[in-house]
C-alpha cells in the first residue's frame, strides 16, 4: 500500500486565503495591548507566499490573527508557551544559519552556543517558572545530530546518545525535578542498529517497542504525566518501508497500544489529557490512500479532513476539542469541535488556549 502525506515541495497554486494582517505588531517589540478577554487561542506555525517564493517565514496567530515573528532568513515557528501576558515560540531553523533560538513576544532571543552547529528548535515550555527550549543541533564538526536544551539561559545541555547515531527531539516535559524528552535514538543494544522511538528521562533514554518488538524505527512525539503514569505518542516505522510512513502508537508506561490496525498506515503527532481521556491528533490514511487529519479519543478514531491533510497538535479547554495542522503544505488550519477554520497560507503547528 503507497500513501500520500501531506507534500514538502511547492503548494498548490492558488488556495483559498484569509486576510492577513501586517500591522498588529512592531517587529522585535513586545505587545502593548492588553491581553484578549475570554477565551484567546495561540498558534504557532509559519507562512509563505509567492513573494517568499514559498519560504516560510515564522508567525504566530492570536485568535486567527497573525502575528509576525522577526527572522533575517526563513524558518518557522514551532513550540509555544504563555506565561502571564508573554508569548514565547520557539524557531525551527530549518534553514542553515538560523541566529534565533526563540521569540519572547516579537523580539528575538539567541542562545549562541560555540559546541554546536546549526540548531533547529523543536518545543518551548515553562514549568515551575523556568523557561525550557529543546532543539537538535550537530556537535563535534557534524559528527553526528543529538537532541540538545536550555534552561532559561543556562548553557546548553546536549544529550549523550551512541557514538554516530542520528538522533532526534520533538516534545519537552517537566515534572516536578524530572525532564523528559520525546524523540528517537539509535538502540546500542547488540544487533539492533534501528533508530527506536523513545524519551529521555533526566538524560537517560527510555526506548519503546511496538508490537514487532526490536526490528522496527521509530519516533516519540509527545509525552504527558498523569499521576504516576508516563504517556507518549508517537510511531513505528515497518523495516524495508524506505519513508517514515508506519502506525501510530500510544505507549502507556511503555506498553504499546496501537491506534490502528499494524497492516494500515497512520501516525501521531501530539498529545491532550484532559481527565480520565486521552486525546490524539495526528492523521491516518483512507481507502483512497491519502493521509487525512484526524485525532483519537480514548481510542476511537475521528476523521477531521477529507483531502489530504494532518494534524500536529490539539488542545482541550473548558470542554472544547481544538486540533491544528494544514491541509497539503499551504493551508494552515484550527479545527474546533471538528469545524474547520482556515487561517491563511502556512502551516500551524502547535496551539495553547488560554482564558484571561
Amino acid at each position: 500500500m503507497s500513501c500520500t502525506k501531506p507534500p514538502d515541495t511547492e503548494p498548490d497554486p492558488d488556495p483559498p486565503v484569509l486576510p492577513v494582517d501586517t500591522t498588529s505588531q512592531n517587529p522585535g517589540n513586545p505587545p502593548t495591548e492588553p491581553p484578549d478577554k475570554g477565551v484567546v487561542v495561540y498558534i504557532s506555525g509559519d507562512s509563505f507566499n509567492t513573494t517568499t517564493a514559498y519560504l516560510p517565514y515564522p508567525i504566530y496567530w492570536k485568535n486567527g490573527k497573525q502575528v509576525h515573528l522577526p527572522h533575517p532568513g526563513h524558518a518557522g515557528g514551532s513550540g509555544i508557551a504563555l506565561s502571564d501576558n508573554d508569548v514565547f515560540v520557539s524557531c525551527s531553523g530549518e534553514f542553515a544559519g538560523n541566529n534565533v533560538t526563540y521569540w519572547k513576544n516579537t523580539t528575538a532571543v539567541n542562545l549562541a552556543d560555540a559546541s554546536i552547529i546549526y540548531p533547529a528548535m523543536r518545543d518551548i515550555v515553562i514549568a515551575g517558572g523556568n523557561l525550557y527550549t529543546l532543539g537538535i543541533a550537530y556537535i563535534n564538526n557534524f559528527e553526528k545530530i543529538v537532541p540538545v536544551y536550555w534552561k532559561n539561559r543556562d548553557t546548553v545541555v546536549k544529550l549523550s546518545t551512541y557514538s554516530f547515531s542520528a538522533s532526534d527531539a520533538r516534545s519537552i516535559a517537566v515534572y516536578g525535578n524530572d525532564i523528559y524528552i520525546t524523540g528517537s535514538t539509535v538502540n546500542p543494544q547488540p544487533q539492533s542498529g534501528y533508530t527506536t522511538a523513545c524519551y529521555w528521562k533526566n538524560g537517560i533514554p527510555i526506548f519503546l517497542q511496538s508490537l514487532s518488538a526490536s526490528n522496527e524505527n521509530g519516533l516519540a512525539k509527545s509525552l504527558k504525566m498523569v499521576g504516576s503514569d508516563v504517556h507518549v505518542v508517537g510511531d513505528a516505522y515497518r523495516p524495508g518501508m524506505g519513508v517514515q510512513v508506519g502506525t501510530a502508537y500510544h505507549w502507556k508506561n511503555g506498553t504499546p497500544i496501537p491506534l490502528t490496525g499494524t497492516d494500515s498506515f497512520s501516525y501521531a503527532n501530539d498529545l491532550a489529557i484532559e481527565g480520565t481521556d486521552v486525546y490524539i491528533a495526528g492523521a491516518v490514511a483512507g481507502p483512497d490512500k491519502i493521509f487525512h487529519a484526524a485525532y483519537w479519543k480514548n481510542g476511537v478514531l475521528k476523521v477531521l479532513d477529507p483531502i489530504i491533510s494532518e494534524a500536529n497538535g490539539i488542545s482541550v479547554f473548558e470542554g472544547d476539542v481544538y486540533v491544528v495542522g494544514n491541509r497539503s503544505i499551504d493551508l494552515a488550519i484550527v479545527w474546533k469541535n471538528n469545524v474547520a477554520t482556515v487561517l491563511g497560507r502556512g502551516r500551524a503547528r502547535a496551539i495553547v488556549v488560554k482564558r484571561y
